[in-house]
Order: C-alpha cells, then structure tokens, then sequence
C-alpha cells in the first residue's frame, strides 16, 4: 500500500493541533524531530486525524491501538485492523495491546479507560518514546463540564480535561483541545484515510453518550461556538485553579501552629471558597492521598461552616479517611483515628 504524508502543515486545523503540540512538547527550544510521539488511536475520526497531523510534521513515532473486551470481539478486530491500515497508510509502526477488564468490579468504561492509559504507558515505555498523543478535542470538553454540572462539581472540577499530565515515565498530551470534532473530520475527509465507528456510542444508557446527544447538540443548535469556549474556559480555569491553590497553601502556612495544628482564626476569617480549597489540601497531606485534590465541596462544607460560626465546643468529624478536631481555637487533622482533646 503507498503511503500518504499525512495532511498538510498548513491545513489551518492541522497548524492549530501541531502548534498545541509542540507547546507541550518543550517548545521553540525542541526540534520536531526530538517530539517523538506515540499516537493513540482507537480507529475513530478523531484519532485518526491526529495521527495523520502529526505523521504530517514527522512528529508521529507509531500508532498504538488497545483492544479491550467490552464488546464483541469482531468488532474489536474491526476497529484494530483499520487503526493498522492507518498506520500502513501513513508509513509508521504499528503497536498494540489487549486489556481485560469485563469481568473487573466497579465501573466498566472507567475500568477500560484506566488499563488503556497503562497499557500505552507500557508500549511508551517499550519503544523508548516519552509522549502520548490522545485525541480528546472541544466537543468532549464541552460534554465533560456539562456532565460535571449534572453531577455536581466544584470550581476545581471546570479544569475539564487536562491538556497534559504525566504518565509513567511520559506525558499524555492533548493537542486537540482547541479544535471541535467537526474541524477533525476535516481533516479525515481531505486525506482520505479510512475509519472506524464506534457502535457503543449509540447507547444512550450511557451518561456520556447521552449528554452528546441530547444536551451539547442542544447547546451547539443555540451557539455553534460552545464547544471552542468551553476548552477556553477549562482552559481559564485551571489556571484560577492553580491560584487558588497556592492561596491556600499559603493560608495554611499562615495558620500552621508550632504543634502542627491549624490556628482557627485565619481559616475562619477567610472566604468559603478558599477555606474548603485549604481543608482539601490539608486533609491530602494528612492522608498523604494526592487524588483528593478533587475531593468533592459538599464533603467539606460542613467541616468549612462549622469553622466559620462561633459555636465554641469541641467537634470531630471523618473525611476522606482523616479525622478532624475542631475546638474552639484549633484545628487538628489526622490520618486515623480522632484526636481525644485539644492539644
């Protein structure tokens, strides 16, 4: 089969991807050539228009495909086999691997997401390769603040997904964010390559399918630029974010008592917003759990209240596997059991 170059540079969508891209990859300071990126890609549109921008700009190191058992296995095959044709199309290596996790308890489609990102971790790994291209794009960050809105969320949860985070010895990077799924199929019509449709995406008795179909067409029916400003918002707000939590850091530092305790005073004098922000991360470093970094605000905010009246008696709360001692001019956070009395 001949091979393809991929699209072009100057594809407006496609400068947009490789510009993103190579902000995350270092900057002006790294050449293209030293941004060797493996490209995940399940088949779909979307994934196969990120491989084809980056296998344009002789950034794509190979294509990776991970193969899990939650649907049938010929459509899996399907789907494998077109990601392969992609990769034979645009002249990279093709890698795969296979995860189990039908039979796993809890969540399936968070369980797959989880082995997923291990398993292209581990092909990273493999080959030598410290980047990770996915493909998320606005539409799904427009779909996962609508669905953290249904759900209830936090300020913390408007960051949406992130642009890049570190995986293993790599970092996921996500270049798309600024372009909608529309602009990615643009890109797949010009070049012509095939690809695959994810039939489980039409079921609606999933909260995320059903968002897509329901409330973000909606909302882009009304304003077609939704998807572009939710990334810019997310975008914003993981910078406020970021603010925020080095205020509360520094809020901490300013009540931290020579015993290790909290001074009430400073907490309770502070803005709700920035006291649960400041409970959250001293209740991380108590339990030395990072993850709660996105402990929900309606665990907190009786713990926040509580702070903020001026009951004095001593109260004890559990949260998060730390509990709490609330006296009249302290706060004592602990990992285990709760302290008998004030220190």
């Amino acid at each position: 089969m001949a091979t393809r170059p991929g699209i072009s540079k100057r594809h407006p969508v496609a400068a947009e991807i490789l510009r993103r891209w190579r902000e995350l990859t270092g900057g002006a300071a790294v050449r293209d050539e030293q941004r060797r990126t493996l490209v995940a890609c399940s088949g779909g549109p979307d994934s196969v228009a990120l491989a084809a921008t980056l296998a344009g700009a002789g950034g794509a190191d190979c294509i990776a495909h991970i193969i899990h058992d939650l649907r049938p296995p010929a459509e899996t095959r399907a789907d494998r086999d077109i990601a392969a044709d992609v990769a034979r199309s645009l002249g990279l290596p093709f890698v795969e691997s296979a995860v189990h996790v039908a039979s796993l308890p809890g969540n399936p489609e968070n369980n797959a997401r989880l082995a997923r990102y291990a398993a292209l971790r581990d092909l990273a790994a493999s080959r030598g390769v410290r980047v990770i291209a996915t493909a998320h794009h606005a539409d799904d960050q427009l779909e996962t603040l609508l669905m953290r809105i249904g759900r209830g969320t936090s300020p913390a949860g408007f960051v949406g997904i992130a642009s890049s985070r570190v995986l293993g010895h790599a970092r996921l990077i996500r270049p798309c964010l600024s372009v909608t799924r529309d602009d990615l199929r643009d890109i797949v019509r010009e070049v012509g390559l095939p690809t695959a449709t994810d039939a489980s995406n039409a079921d609606l008795r999933l909260a995320r399918n059903a968002v897509r179909a329901r409330a973000a067409a909606a909302l882009r029916e009304v304003f077609p630029h939704a998807a572009t400003h939710a990334s810019k918002l997310a975008e914003q707000m993981r910078a406020v974010g970021s603010l925020l939590k080095t205020s509360s850091l520094a809020l901490l530092a300013n009540a931290r008592r020579p015993d290790g305790t909290l001074d009430r005073s400073p907490l309770r004098d502070a803005p709700h917003l920035l006291r649960t922000a400041a409970l959250r991360a001293e209740i991380a470093l108590a339990t030395g759990d990072r993850r709660l970094d996105d402990l929900h605000a309606r665990a907190l905010t009786p713990l926040s209240r509580a702070i903020a009246d001026h009951d004095g008696s001593d109260r004890r709360f559990s949260i998060a596997g730390a509990h709490i001692l609330l006296t009249a001019d302290h706060l004592d956070v602990q990992k285990g059991g709760v302290p008998e009395s004030g220190l």
